[in-house]
Parts: structure tokens; sequence; C-alpha cells
């Protein structure tokens, strides 16, 4: 057996394991231990936190050049698994419903992989495993705020997310915008109740509610403008006591989605705004509590042109796909892309026979096949990186 081949029998029984032994976000304990143990057996400088799960792997090359990190999210889902999977979560209502145990495998192949050549090495690799990706607000900011980026500096980062609208031996790369932003708010009215016969004497919260919804959704496109949009949907509203009555209070709940980073920075004070109308028309009060989410996740141009020549090289042109977007969809990965630049890509797990699936669903899976074409594809890319970012540090980047 080969040293590729063993990597990609590691990748699959480390994907294994995960997904059997899954952990919700910010409680991946179990799974920080795994992988600082398979870190140190490669001879990685691993770092760790004792208030925050996840952790790094540095490799340091023989030969000076630029650090370029990889970063794999970590937590599963609550959800009860019908995958049919031979070898499936052996923790009742958790399970890997969106491939992170797939990203955390490729990963640690990559460690392994670089960690064997690192006396060759021209620069360090630096693995990032990352809690909290599907509940906000995330573990990439702590990270952050914790110096992941630092010690040695980070001068590139890359990152691939499974999608399911893609066949299984195919990459997706988005060559600027990939991701729209999302924020989170919940609006508690409280007006003054009262009796349903004499509605002229009381404050009818849920007619308020209502006026207020409207009045978002109506505003959104006099406040954005049509180049830099926003869409606003309420999942959740509760209020009232019975069908008789008016109900005294309101809670709304719901997400504003933006993919324009100036748009997603303005959604609060937009947010503010309304309420402030409905407040004093509705003689009422109501309250915000907002939680900004995730930005937009925006890839740099060179490193997603890197990544789609490893693809094609790697794969063949038929099999990289020049995407138009952005997804819609969010990952925290979108804050790592603020201070460094990188690109997140897509890896197609989708099925060849053209059948559907989801992800975030009970019977979600994927082929551990799938695994080798972008543990292929990551190391193209990274080692692609380590030169050209080195030649941008002497200033002669790209001919």
């Amino acid at each position: 057996m080969n040293h590729k081949e063993s990597l990609y029998t590691y990748a699959a029984e480390v994907r294994d394991h995960l997904h059997q032994n899954p952990e919700l976000s910010m409680a991946e304990y179990e799974t920080t231990e795994f992988l600082c143990g398979q870190m140190e057996a490669m001879g990685c400088e691993v770092t760790r936190w004792n208030n925050l799960t996840g952790a790094t792997g540095l490799i340091r090359g023989a030969k000076p050049g630029p650090t370029i990190a990889i970063r794999a999210d970590i937590d599963a889902l609550p959800i009860a698994e019908e995958s049919g999977n031979p070898k499936p979560s052996q923790k009742q209502g958790v399970m890997h419903a969106c491939a992170h145990d797939g990203h955390t495998a490729i990963a640690l192949a990559l460690g392994k992989y670089f960690a064997a050549k690192k006396d060759q090495l021209r620069g360090n690799i630096k693995l990032i495993f990352q809690p909290g990706e599907e509940q906000l607000p995330g573990g990439a900011k702590p990270m952050i705020e914790k110096g992941v980026l630092e010690n040695p500096a980070v001068d590139g980062i890359f990152a691939l997310h499974h999608v399911c609208i893609l066949p299984e031996g195919d990459i997706g790369v988005y060559p600027c915008e990939g991701l729209i932003g999302i924020s989170r708010f919940k609006l508690t009215l409280l007006g003054e109740g009262g009796y349903g016969g004499e509605p002229h004497k009381g404050n009818d919260g849920i007619l308020a509610a209502a006026e207020t919804i409207e009045k978002i959704r109506q505003n959104l496109t006099q406040y954005f403008s049509p180049e830099n949009p926003a869409f606003v949907t309420f999942g959740k509203i509760n209020g009232g006591e019975f069908a008789g009555g008016l109900a005294e209070k309101v809670v709304i709940e719901g997400m504003a989605r933006t993919f324009s980073l100036d748009t997603w920075h303005r959604i609060k004070d937009f947010l503010k705004n309304v309420l402030h109308q409905i407040e004093r028309e509705r003689n009422l009060r109501i309250s915000l509590e907002f939680d900004e989410g995730y930005p937009p996740a925006y890839n740099d141009f060179d490193a997603a042109w890197i990544v789609k020549e490893a693809a094609g090289e790697c794969l063949g042109k038929e099999h990289v796909k020049v995407m138009r977007g952005p997804l819609v969809g969010s990952d925290d990965m979108a804050f790592f892309l603020e201070k460094v630049p990188g690109c997140y890509f897509w890896w197609g797990v989708g099925p060849r026979d053209g059948s559907l699936m989801r992800a975030h669903n009970p019977a979600f899976d994927f082929r551990n096949e799938a695994l080798v074409p972008a543990i292929d594809v990551m190391i193209c890319a990274v080692e692609k990186a380590l030169l050209r970012f080195k030649a941008d540090k002497e200033g002669s980047r790209h001919d």
C-alpha cells in the first residue's frame, strides 16, 4: 500500500470513528481528546484550551515559508440517525448529519501527509479543528480571540464543505462571494392586553405583532438598495393566553439574511428603526435581542484560483465547477476569511445517479470513497499555496 492509499484508509477509519461518536456544538469533549491524540501521534505541536473545545496542530517545516491553515468543523447535530450507515451513531439523538465527520477526517489525513514530509516542507501547516459551527454564535470567533491565527501567523487558510448538489468526485469553487450572512433576532412586544369584547379599551399584542411583521417586510426594500438587499423570515411566534382576550405579551423570533457585508452590519439598526415606529404608533414596548450571527463569506480570488487549478489537475477539468453565488447558507468560516486570505470550497458527495440527498436530515450519509478526491485536491491546493504565498511575501506572486 503506497502512502496515498494509506491516507485514504486512515481517513475512512477516522470518519467511521467520528460518525459513531458524534457530539453537539461546543460540547465536543471526546472528539477533542481524539483529535489531540491523533495529532500528537503525528508529531504536531498541539494547542487546546480549558474553556473551549476544539484544538490546533502545528506542523513546522524544516525550511522557511508561509503558514497555511486547514480548518475543519467538528460538531454534530441533535438528530436521530436513520441513514442505514453500517457504522451508525452510538449516541441517541445525535448524528453527523452535515458531513463534519468527513471534513475532520480529511483534515487529519492532510496532517498525516504533511507531518511525514516536514523535513522537506517549506513553511508550516496549521490544522484548525473548530467547534460549534452549527450553533450561533459559533466557535470561530472565540478561537480567533485565543490567537489561533497567530504564533506563527497564518498567511492563508483553506476549508471545504460537503454539498449534495454536486455529485461525488466534483469540486465547486466560488471565485469571490461564497456564502450569505445571517443574523438572528428575538422581539418581545409588551402591551396592556385586555378583554376581547372591548378591544378599544385594551392593547392587542397579537395585532401589533402582525403589524410589526408586515412593517419589517415592507420597509426592507426602502432601507436597503436592490444591489445589496436583505430578506427576513419569521420562524416562531408565541403570545396570548386564551381566545377571548387581548395578548399582553407576544414573542417573535426570526432571522435576517443578506449577500452584502455592508447590509449585514446595518440589519440591527434597521430593526431598531422599525420597532421604534411601532412603539410610537401602538403605544407599547418592544425589546430587541440581536445576535449578529455570521457575516457573508468572501473567498480570496487567488486562493480560489489555486483550488480550481488543483481540482483540475487531480480530477480533470470536467469535474470542476466554477460556482456563481453566493450559496444560500452560512458558516463561521467567514470570520477566518475576514482575517486571512483563503478559500472555502465545495466538496461533492451527491449520488452519481442523481438521487436526492439532503443534509440536516436523519437519512443523510455519504460514501467513504468520496473522501479520496477531497484529500487529493486539498493536498494539491495546500502545496500550491505554500509556493504561491511564499512568492507573495517576496513580492512576485503570479507571473
